[in-house]
């Protein structure tokens, strides 16, 4: 495994550990960890349930494709099929800055047309936190690698 993948595989790693960002709560002007109602603290569980979000159209629930497209580059061994996965992992990625809201689903009495109990709102997103950034520099590093090698490829004939 080169260098560069690894790099990439381990700041991933370590992101699924830290807070990816923070709400604003309505009227309540304070920073609060995305948890309790709506997440966990860190990316592991935002990596396990992002997916369910993807039924948001034009909503967050894109970026989490991010991550798929992310280990995809990772597997192949064609070095231009895996820059193409790496650069759209980071447009995904890189997009979750010009968004300032999130959808959350607080626990209460109100059944949602799905069955389940909660109330679909919307929270102001407050800032990123280290998660979010040591998530988008492992798919940067990962890109970086890609576009370096093949360039390399291109210099050697």
């Amino acid at each position: 495994m080169s260098k560069g993948k690894l790099i990439s595989i381990l700041l991933f790693a370590i992101s699924l550990f830290l807070v990816p960002f923070y709400i604003n709560e309505g009227e309540i002007h304070y920073l609060r960890e995305l948890s309790e109602d709506h997440f966990s603290k860190n990316g592991f569980v935002l990596l396990l349930f992002g997916w369910g979000y993807l039924n948001w159209i034009g909503g967050l629930g894109f970026i989490w494709l991010a991550n798929p497209l992310l280990v995809v580059s990772w597997w192949i061994s064609n070095k231009k099929v895996s820059f193409v996965f790496a650069l759209a992992s980071f447009i995904l990625a890189i997009s979750f800055l010009f968004y300032n809201e999130i959808v959350t689903i607080n626990n209460t009495d109100y059944i949602m047309p799905n069955g389940k109990k909660g109330l679909i709102e919307y929270a102001e997103l407050e800032l990123t936190a280290l998660g979010y950034w040591v998530w988008l520099s492992s798919i940067l590093i990962n890109l970086i690698f890609y576009f370096k090698a093949l360039r390399s490829e291109k210099t050697n004939y």
